[in-house]
């Protein structure tokens, strides 16, 4: 609920297009056959929401602010849309490892770089 996925951009960053579904904020990239369609994510980020954004979004569920613990971990959700042997488009989806949001003293903010191949 704190954590929204957000587009990254740099000089030599995967182009890629920042979309909203159903209230859910989404990065689309394309993969190419001429990269054997490999993608790599380096144009995702995970962006830490004010608390009034929140508020704003979820107006009727206030109970959150009362709780004392507050979520610093997330997920990222990858999902390719493929074309099956009918020609009819599949989904194929896997949840990352939790991540955690609160950066350690002495850490880059960039810790790693992982490559999946589909």
């Amino acid at each position: 609920m704190f954590y929204q996925v957000c587009r990254v951009t740099g000089k030599n960053s995967n182009p890629c297009e920042e979309k909203k579904i159903d209230g859910t904020d989404i990065i689309e990239i394309t993969a190419e056959p001429q990269s054997d369609m490999a993608i790599i994510c380096d144009c995702v980020g995970i962006l830490k929401e004010r608390f009034a954004d929140v508020e704003a979004r979820f107006p009727k569920h206030k109970n959150w602010k009362n709780s004392k613990k507050k979520s610093t971990k997330c997920r990222i959700v990858f999902r390719a849309t493929v074309e099956n042997m009918r020609g009819e488009p599949e989904s194929l989806q896997v949840v990352s490892d939790v991540i955690n949001c609160t950066q350690l003293p002495g850490t880059p903010e960039i810790f790693k770089n992982v490559c999946f191949n589909f």
